[in-house]
Formats: structure tokens, C-alpha cells, sequence
């Protein structure tokens, strides 16, 4: 071989390791149940429709919904609780904190306490993707993304892909 060669190989030994370093260094990598580490500001998005996870609150009725984000922009965040091993989702409504969880039969409720099982969340990464399964503490249910676009709550199944949830 020749000098130059020589260095020409060197060079893209060099390149390919920092290529991996930065990669490497760029990922979040999780601690335990922790997929998102401790605190993540992010929007839920569906698989199937890639559509953003919304919330409408009135004063007598709350809808949760799949809808394309050019008209929706609702940003949750996850906090980590150490004690429950689970998260607490969260959405500033009405400048103060509203807390994503189910009430006793099985509906989504946006709710300022955000206290007990009901709004914890654990979540089930499928295979090696970025897709995951938010399941529900309490009621072991994961959220789904129905045909008419409604967010409701169904028995986990990792097999479905209207329940695999991007967060982004």
C-alpha cells in the first residue's frame, strides 16, 4: 500500500468512529422503567394515522381525539414517579395542570388532581421500534385510536397497530 493510501484508510476510521460517538452520545438512554427518563415534553401520535392524540374541554365534556396536528398542538409531559414506577401525564389546560387518567368505567378524564393509580402510565415498547404501547395502571388498558379517530381505552394487545403510540 501506499502512504496515502494509509492515510485515507485512517481517515475514514476516524470519521466512522466519531459517526458512532455521536450517535451514541445523541440517544437518550433509559434508566430501568424509565423510557423516557424522568421528565419528556412531548405529543402523542397513532401509528396507523400518524394523527396527534387532543384534547377538547368544555364545562361539561371532555373529548379526546386523533386529529392531524396542522390544526392541534396539545403537548404532554411525562414526569416519572419513583414511587408508583410509572408516569403522570400532564397538559397545562386553562393555565393550570391537568392530569391524563381513567375514571371507574374506563374513560379518558383530564383531571387537576392527577391523584391514585387511575393516573399512572406505564409503557411497553413494541420490538425493537419507536412505537409503544400506554397502558394504564389501573386498569391494565392501553390507549386505542378508533375508526371514526375517538382516543379510547382497550385491552392491551401489542398485535393491534391502532395502539402503537409515537411520541414526538
Amino acid at each position: 500500500m501506499t502512504k496515502k493510501t494509509d492515510k485515507s484508510i485512517w481517515f475514514y476510521i476516524v470519521v466512522g468512529c466519531l459517526i458512532i460517538l455521536i450517535t451514541a452520545f445523541s440517544i437518550k438512554w433509559p434508566v430501568g422503567n424509565r423510557v423516557l427518563g424522568d421528565k419528556y415534553s412531548s405529543h402523542i401520535y397513532c401509528y396507523t394515522s400518524f394523527r396527534l392524540l387532543s384534547v377538547s374541554v368544555s364545562d361539561d365534556a371532555q373529548v379526546f381525539s386523533f386529529n392531524h396536528d396542522d390544526r392541534y398542538n396539545d403537548t404532554f409531559e411525562f414526569i416519572y414517579d419513583k414511587t408508583a414506577d410509572s408516569y403522570q401525564i400532564c397538559k397545562i389546560i386553562s393555565g393550570s395542570p391537568a392530569y391524563l387518567g381513567v375514571d371507574e368505567d374506563h374513560t379518558l378524564v383530564m383531571d387537576e388532581e392527577g391523584d391514585g393509580e387511575a393516573f399512572r402510565w406505564r409503557f411497553e415498547r413494541i420490538g425493537n421500534t419507536m412505537y409503544f404501547l400506554m397502558i394504564n395502571e389501573s386498569c391494565g388498558l392501553a390507549l386505542y385510536e378508533t375508526e371514526d379517530s375517538r382516543a379510547v381505552l382497550m385491552p392491551a394487545d401489542d398485535g393491534n397497530i391502532n395502539m402503537y403510540m409515537r411520541f414526538q
